[in-house]
């Protein structure tokens, strides 16, 4: 359903484009493109920061939030391209005169100046996203100044004058995505943390086990307790001097009477600050979002995957399996799994023989190969694959997987890939 209007959004776009140049015809090919890459580029970056709002309905209508943030990656890409391609094609129009300084440096007039700002600003914001490795909370810091690129380029599509703004059916489309994004942005700026439920929990216990650790987690007396299904997650906001709103997701590795328990590794500095908290500390959490377990208890034969600390969805999963559903769990990891998480699944194993636990050691066993999981279960064809880990483990596995005759439908991916 997302994607569909995102479909709908982009022919009514290309529609309207068209009839303007019916309306008002003489534009030339190049002057043409940069309409339409300018028109397609706002399009895109407004539902990219629709995407990232991180609302329920956005979960439903794309069926998860992960899957909502891809097609946010996707779009923010495409996006930047058209965007680029904008000025370029403008300049390709003008030329052999030179038009460079009127399509890239600041000043000619307002409307070409806050374009001018808006792409600049685009291109460093996407650089330090694509090409450097940010701690995840200077990069939440940095995507909030997306925000005045939508501004920035929402004002230059609604002042700039040209055949297509002159087309008024074209013009209200244009200003009504640039008020949806702007509207968006203020909401997520300012109001997002104002009026989500906040959720105050207080550590009440932490184990860890070499780069492992599992929190406790209990309600504040004031608080209302969050029930969470079998495989979901929350986003859990700690604090830190100099460190506004820091929150992070994990998932939750189990939930009784409103008491929580979630696993996760330390490899950042949120993980490192979420370890050496004091019993006691408050944690604010958001939630719950997912629908990785919801999709598994509609199947029955299964091949659950995870890799490293992507075994922590399972857990709850795990414990609400019924008799007539039969998995085949695969733990791979270079060294020896934590027992503070694989012993749960190991325990549970020789209790309910439908559940096969499988603890894979890349180190001494090589890499997890569809051939290698092909052994372990009577035909991968008739089977449903869960996968949660590294997103090159779970790409590697989907493509062996389709070419070893299971079809896409057949794998489902829980993916953390936020950032």
């Amino acid at each position: 359903m997302g994607l569909t209007m995102i479909g709908v959004s982009i022919l009514i776009t290309l529609w309207l484009y068209f009839q303007a140049k019916l309306a008002v015809p003489g534009t030339g090919l190049w002057q043409g493109l940069a309409q339409l890459t300018g028109l397609l580029g706002l399009i895109g970056l407004s539902w990219t920061y629709i995407l990232a709002l991180r609302h329920r309905i956005l979960e439903r209508l794309f069926g998860g939030l992960d899957k909502a943030y891809k097609i946010h990656h996707i779009l923010g890409a495409g996006a930047f391209i058209f965007l680029v391609n904008h000025p370029l094609f403008l300049i390709i129009d003008s030329l052999p005169a030179n038009t460079l300084s009127t399509y890239l440096v600041p000043g000619v007039s307002l409307a070409y100046t806050l374009g001018i700002l808006a792409l600049y600003l685009l291109f460093i914001l996407l650089s330090l996203t694509l090409y450097v490795d940010l701690p995840y909370w200077f990069w939440k810091k940095t995507h909030e100044w997306m925000g005045l690129v939508v501004i920035l380029g929402a004002l230059h599509g609604i002042l700039v004058v040209s055949d297509v703004s002159r087309f008024l059916p074209l013009k209200v489309w244009v200003l009504f995505w640039s008020l949806m994004a702007v509207s968006v942005f203020i909401y997520k700026r300012y109001l997002y943390y104002l009026l989500l439920p906040r959720n105050n929990y207080i550590l009440e216990r932490i184990t860890q086990e070499d780069e492992a650790v599992v929190a406790e987690l209990v309600p504040t007396a004031q608080t209302k307790p969050i029930y969470f299904e079998p495989g979901q997650y929350a986003f859990f906001e700690i604090e830190r001097p100099g460190r506004k709103r820091d929150e992070h997701p994990f998932s939750v590795l189990d939930e009784e009477n409103g008491r929580i328990k979630i696993g996760l590794k330390v490899i950042g500095d949120f993980t490192l600050s979420m370890m050496r908290l004091s019993v006691g500390s408050k944690v604010t959490v958001r939630g719950p979002y997912g629908t990785f377990g919801r999709v598994a208890f509609r199947k029955n034969d299964m091949v659950w995957i995870a890799g490293g600390i992507g075994i922590t969805p399972y857990a709850s999963m795990m414990k609400k399996l019924t008799s007539g559903q039969n998995v085949l769990m695969i733990h791979t990891t270079s060294k020896r799994a934590p027992k503070i998480l694989a012993g749960i699944f190991e325990a549970y194993s020789y209790l309910h023989p439908n559940f096969r636990w499988f603890p894979y050691r890349t180190s001494e066993l090589g890499r997890l190969t569809a051939p290698v999981i092909a052994k372990y279960v009577d035909s991968l064809k008739n089977k449903f694959f869960f996968l949660c880990g590294p997103e090159m483990m779970m790409k590697g596995l989907e493509r062996q997987l389709i070419g070893h005759g299971v079809k896409r439908k057949q794998i489902i991916f829980e993916d953390f890939g936020f950032k």
